[in-house]
């Protein structure tokens, strides 16, 4: 093999030195590029799975935060117009926190989680429930 090299000319070596690490350099780029799409993929599915149940989670948390922060104005407030555009802005909240609910339950969850978001479910009814009666005193200015 080397006397091969050695009856080549400089010039022919250089092209074919350069070919081979052209094409070392195709094979690596390939290679990397087959590692970087498998890399989106798995971050895709790990943001998916895991990120945005997270994501719903604290929405619904804020979402209900707010709610009671608006059912505590309802009832301090006297103005009826302004008791309707806090009604407005709770109901707003359910159905963005319903969403969030649709989305988390839709979602690779264990079965653990799927118990514990039965069990908010049920207490969420529970308070929306009791969430109509406030409205109805409320609007009645009967804030005591």
């Amino acid at each position: 093999m080397l006397a091969f090299f050695r009856n080549m000319t400089i010039r022919s070596r250089l092209i074919l030195l350069t070919a081979v690490l052209c094409l070392f350099t195709a094979t690596a780029s390939f290679v990397g590029y087959l590692r970087l799409s498998d890399a989106e993929k798995d971050m895709e599915m790990m943001f998916d799975l895991g990120v945005m149940p997270i994501q719903w989670a604290n929405d619904i948390r804020a979402n209900m935060n707010r709610i009671r922060a608006n059912l505590y104005l309802i009832m301090v407030t006297t103005d009826v117009a302004e008791k309707k555009t806090l009604i407005q802005q709770i109901e707003d909240r359910k159905l963005a926190n319903d969403q969030n609910f649709a989305s988390y339950k839709n979602a690779d969850i264990t079965e653990n989680e799927r118990r514990r978001i039965a069990d908010a479910e049920a207490s969420l009814l529970s308070f929306r429930a009791s969430m109509a009666k406030i409205f109805e005193l409320a609007l009645q200015n009967k804030n005591d």
